[in-house]
This record gives C-alpha cells, structure tokens and sequence, in this order.
C-alpha cells in the first residue's frame, strides 16, 4: 500500500522545497505514485518533480510507466499552450460582442505557476489543465441573449454558468458569476462584494490573458474548493493552486490581509484554517526543517498567521481529498451511474449530512438553495 507521505514528497521536490525523498522508492510503489497522481489530476507536476530527484531516486522506475508518464506529461504541455491560445481568442470573441470577460481559476491561475519559477521547463507547463472557465459581464438573461444571437450554442444553463460550444478542441464554461453560497444572506454579501470587485477583474491583464488580481484569487479560490467540498469533491490541484496564490502573494502582506477580513465575513473561516493544515501537511512536511528554503512559504505562512492550521479539521478535509480525488471521481462510497436530478440531490443530501457539525451555514441551507435553484430553471426553460 502507497504511503501518503512519499506521494507528498514527490510534489515538495517539484515545488523546491525538498531536493530528495527520504527514501528510494520499490517499483510497486512508483505505481501507486502514478496512480494517486491520476487521481488528483497532478500526473505532469509529479513528473516535473521526478525529473528532479537525484538519479539514484528513480532507478527502480519501471521503463514502461515512465514512458507512460512523460507522454502523458508532454501531452500536458501541448494542451496548456493551446488553452493559452484559445483563452486569448476567446476574450477576443467576447470583447467583438460587446461583452467584457475574465479567466477564472484554471489557465488564470496556471500563469502564476511561472512566475517564481525561472527554469526553461517552467512547473507551469505540467499542469494538468481542464476546461476554459470564463465569466462574462452583464445579466444573465443579456448574456444568454448575446452568445445565441453570435450562434454560440449553449447548453446546461443554470443560475451560475452553461457549457458553451465555442471551440471543437477546448471545452468552455460561461460564468455569469463566479460563484454562490446556499446561505441567502452570505450569497446576498458574496453578491454585492462581486459587483463592488468586478471592474478590477475585468481590466486586469496578465500574459496577454484578463484574469482576477491575487487579492480577488485569494478568496474566490478559497470559496471554490469550499464549493466542490459539498458539491462533487476536491482534488489536490485545486489546492496547489491555491498554494501557488499565496505564493505569488506573499510580497503583499496587505493583499492577504484584505482578503482575510472577506473570508471571516463570509464565513469561511472554519474552512480556512481546515485547508491552512492540509497546505502545510501536504506541500510543506512536518520532517522540513531547511530554513533557507522557508521563503518558498511566506504566503502560507501569512495565511496561517490568520487561519491557524486546524489539525482536527484539516484531517477530516485531507481524507476527502484522498478519497475522492479531483471532482470527487474515484469515491467508492459514492455511487457514480447516472441519476435522475431528484435521485442526484437525495445523494447530494445524504452525502453532505456529514459535514453539519462542520458547516452547518451551508449545508441547512442546502436543500432549500437546490429546490429554488431547480424552479428557477424550470420557469425559465432551462431543464
């Protein structure tokens, strides 16, 4: 059985805070490797951190999985620069409609993998990338009005986003806001704190890309893993790139703490310093006592001055994301055939009763938020 701890150390060897495993390991177990790195969607970071390890470390690596592993990694590469590329034609669509956008999470994030990283082979092209997530300005009903009149067919649309046929390559799912809450007073300040926010996001440009600036990133990344908690899962990409904001925005101390004040209002504190133990656990290692390379984690760091790491919390959160892996895709405990959406929502209640004791903000919330959610779809000829 693969021991958690290795699968870390691969990932705290890309990210240059370890230069070696403590241990060399069997054949067996860089299967196990390879497999857990599939399962939370970081099969190219762990790649770029097997290029790294000494070649000592990597002498039990059976032929056939590394080269099953650099051509899944080299794959990897190629779709990141074509995501680059329609994220740009994209915006450039959007912007001849009339309509002003933002690259939420995914390939805006992936552009902060590069910056403190100098090499040719930057970590930031092993990023296994997903799907083009962008939030488009205006009203929905406008929006919607707008792509089908330009003959962009649309489907699955909902109050929050729709899958949107722009590209025969590159799947994109249209924001009409970035995300929500269940809890109608928290999603009422999480609103109005979007419309007070939006115009910054929408001007901000980064690699010829409009994407959020960090202090936004900060709290809608954080509300985003919270979301897939409850809703489908979440995988240890999305909280390497959470790690990799903090990064970034560990040279301004204000923008954290601007930040920090948006998360306590919203409730999400509990949940912060759950994810503040996973960061450290998972990316930094309790054995890591090098503090030269302290500087790699000042963001953390910061982050957890505000959200002390919750060992209790962070635990429960960690087994989550072992379990389930990215978008919740590997749970045996859940039962992945297609369902019918009152059978889907019985699940999605059953399977999020666990965390009442936890966040019971929004998990009471929950079945009132998806029964006005449903009607609202209905009455506007969306299911």
């Amino acid at each position: 059985m693969l021991k958690n701890n290795i699968f870390f150390e691969i990932l705290q060897v890309a990210i240059g805070v370890r230069t070696e495993l403590s241990y060399v390991p069997v054949a067996s177990e860089w299967y196990g490797i390879y497999k857990q790195a599939n399962k939370q969607t970081l099969i190219g970071i762990c790649f770029y951190g097997l290029q790294k390890l000494p070649k000592e470390q990597t002498c039990n690596i059976p032929t056939e999985l590394k080269m099953q592993w650099l051509g899944m990694a080299v794959q990897f590469q190629r779709k990141n620069d074509v995501l680059d590329l329609r994220c740009r034609e994209l915006q450039s669509l959007l912007s001849s409609m009339g309509l002003r956008s933002c690259i939420l999470k995914g390939q805006g994030v992936a552009a902060l993998y590069y910056d403190k990283f100098k090499s040719t082979d930057s970590i930031g092209s092993f990023r296994q990338a997903g799907d083009i997530d962008v939030w488009v300005d205006g009203n929905i009903n406008e929006v919607v009005r707008v792509l089908q009149r330009n003959n962009i067919k649309l489907e699955s649309i909902n109050s929050v986003h729709a899958d949107a046929h722009f590209f025969k390559d590159t799947h994109v799912e249209v924001h009409f806001r970035p995300s929500y809450f269940f809890n109608p007073y928290i999603n009422y300040k999480f609103t109005k704190w979007i419309t007070q926010n939006k115009n910054f996001q929408m001007s901000h440009e980064s690699n010829g890309i409009i994407v959020p600036v960090i202090e936004f990133n900060i709290v809608y990344l954080l509300l985003h893993i919270y979301r897939h908690l409850f809703n489908e899962g979440i995988g240890l990409r999305q909280v390497m790139d959470y790690v990799m904001v903090l990064r970034y925005a560990s040279d301004e101390f204000q923008e954290i703490k601007k930040s920090v004040h948006v998360i306590r209002s919203f409730g999400m504190e509990r949940f912060a310093c759950a994810l503040s133990w996973v960061m450290q656990e998972v990316f930094y290692g309790n054995d890591i006592v090098d503090d030269s390379k302290s500087e790699l984690f000042e963001g953390i760091m910061m982050f957890s001055q505000f959200f002390s790491p919750d060992e209790k919390e962070g635990r429960v959160l960690l087994f989550e994301i072992l379990e389930g892996g990215n978008f919740g895709k590997f749970d045996s405990r859940v039962n992945h055939s297609p369902k019918g959406i009152w059978t889907s929502g019985v699940a999605s209640l059953k399977r999020n009763f666990k965390f009442l004791c936890n966040y019971h903000s929004e998990i009471i919330w929950m079945p009132y938020w998806k029964l006005w959610h449903w009607g609202w779809r209905k009455i506007k000829g969306y299911l």
